[in-house]
């Protein structure tokens, strides 16, 4: 497990506190990782921590959040609570978990559609 935060939020400021399960150090394991570290530079500058646990060295840890596919990235703070279990390598879920703090994972909103094809499945 380790942490990866970049410290020194403003008084106005909103925390994010991240927490990504892994299996190993995989391919979609180093992807999603780096997915996370770019949209929270991206979006969240001085605002993040990013908490990463392999669930192959700590799986009462993944038991504990219900993780049962990994990588699965968790937004404990702010609250509401949000959970992306799959597709960590598309930026575009990631960065739900960012923008739209109150969407429903896996909702149309969630998904890879383009800002036009969400706001048609809304419609719908």
């Amino acid at each position: 497990m380790k942490n990866l935060s970049q410290r020194s939020p403003g008084p106005s400021s909103q925390w994010y506190q991240l927490r990504l399960y892994i299996a190993g150090q995989t391919a979609d394991s180093t992807a999603a990782l780096a997915n996370v570290i770019e949209l929270c530079e991206r979006y969240l500058t001085d605002r993040y921590e990013i908490e990463v646990i392999d669930i192959l060295e700590n799986p009462r840890r993944a038991m504990i959040d219900s993780i049962l596919i990994t990588p699965t990235l968790i937004r404990a703070a702010p609250l509401p609570v949000r959970k992306v279990i799959f597709g960590l390598n598309h930026a575009n879920l990631v960065h739900q978990i960012v923008e739209n703090p109150d969407g429903e994972i896996g909702s149309p909103d969630c998904t890879n559609a383009s800002p036009e094809e969400q706001s048609q499945a809304k419609a719908d």
